[in-house]
């Protein structure tokens, strides 16, 4: 292999490193981490790490979802022991 192939490819290498660290910045491995992969091991393992990785976006919705769903037995708890006092004070 030439030295200009050689460059080349070298340039190619990091120019998808870096197109894979902007792709890993919305998503919980982050752009550094996606970058530094791609560029230590090769742009296919990073870009396969980085569409493994939740995006930042549904990473928020998952947990305003189970926030909600915590309130939501929260406030059923809490009807279902004042049912249960209520049917006590029955007795």
């Amino acid at each position: 292999m030439n030295t200009d192939t050689f460059v080349l490819n070298l340039i190619i290498w990091i120019a998808l490193s870096i197109i894979i660290g902007f792709l890993g910045s919305e998503r919980k491995i982050g752009g550094l981490n996606a970058f530094l992969l791609s560029l230590f091991f090769s742009p296919i393992v990073g870009v396969l790490f980085v569409f493994n990785s939740k995006r930042n976006d549904t990473i928020e919705f998952e947990n305003k979802l189970l926030e909600s769903n915590n309130n939501i037995a929260r406030i059923l708890t809490n009807t279902h022991n004042a049912s249960n006092k209520i049917n006590e004070d029955e007795l």
